[in-house]
């Protein structure tokens, strides 16, 4: 398990809606456990939950854990300082100790809290083409509007940015926007597919929840130099308004892989 926290502005942020607060009431047990994670939030001045997304690494929304599997989990947390979320992370683990809250789960290992940058992540994944084609294989739903008359897969080009757009704006708390006067790329969206998980709501009993999107690979292609940045970062943080649940969460490829090489042909 990886914690970390992007490097931001130390503002202080308001409640988002739809996020709840941490805690169980169910035994005395949890609730002590609740009590530690509620004191890392105060220890940093706020009685509400920060900005957190997190993603199973490699794992596709499809994914059924089974007895004894393991995940790595990368947990982000945003527009809180690397002290918070080391707070977080050891009230987390004794969470997980604990034989009643944790009784599901164990942490086999479990990283240092670090702090992430774009500048990091551009090392890493080594992209040096700007140009030609790239893919982005996505692994959990981005729900999205297509325009109208247009199938549930299609994606316009100012949809896609506006969508990354307003998660960076979101997430690191200041209006973050694209421009380029030298960009000239399109959207594929004709090899991924629409998928949706539909389940009964816990805290809304007769209801029913969905996780819903499209999944697989989006390829973009032509010249994409000042917008990679946006692509890098969006392969940490994910793409989209919905923070729960990991969606739109993307892997991108190195070299673009061929959509139908990854067909297998009976």
């Amino acid at each position: 398990m990886m914690v970390r926290e992007f490097a931001n502005s130390s503002a202080d942020i308001s409640p988002v809606p739809g996020e709840k607060a941490i805690g169980d009431e169910e035994t005395e047990r949890s609730e002590m456990a609740g009590e530690k994670f509620q004191a890392a939030r105060l220890a940093a001045g706020n009685t509400h939950e920060p900005l957190i997304i997190f993603h199973a690494r490699g794992r596709k929304h499809s994914f059924k854990m089974r007895e004894y599997d393991k995940i790595s989990l990368e947990i982000y947390f945003f527009r809180k300082g690397i002290e918070y979320v080391r707070q977080w992370r050891n009230a987390f683990q004794s969470y997980l100790s604990d034989p009643v809250t944790g009784r599901n789960f164990e942490i086999v290992e479990m990283a240092e809290a670090e702090e992430r940058s774009i500048g990091q992540v551009a090392s890493e994944m080594d992209i040096q083409h700007t140009e030609e084609e790239i893919c982005l294989e996505f692994l959990t739903p981005l729900p999205f509007k297509p325009g109208k008359g247009k199938p549930r897969t299609y994606i316009a080009k100012t949809s896609f940015i506006r969508s990354l757009e307003r998660r960076f704006s979101r997430l690191f708390g200041r209006e973050i926007v694209y421009h380029s006067q030298d960009d000239r790329f399109s959207i594929l969206p004709y090899y991924w597919n629409y998928t949706e998980i539909r389940h009964a709501s816990v805290s809304q009993p007769g209801q029913t929840q969905y996780i819903n999107g499209c999944v697989g690979k989006l390829y973009i292609k032509g010249n994409f130099k000042d917008f990679l940045p946006f692509l890098l970062l969006g392969s940490e943080v994910h793409i989209g308004a919905k923070l729960s649940n990991s969606q739109g969460y993307y892997l991108m490829h190195k070299e673009s892989p061929g959509y139908f090489n990854s067909l297998h042909l009976r």
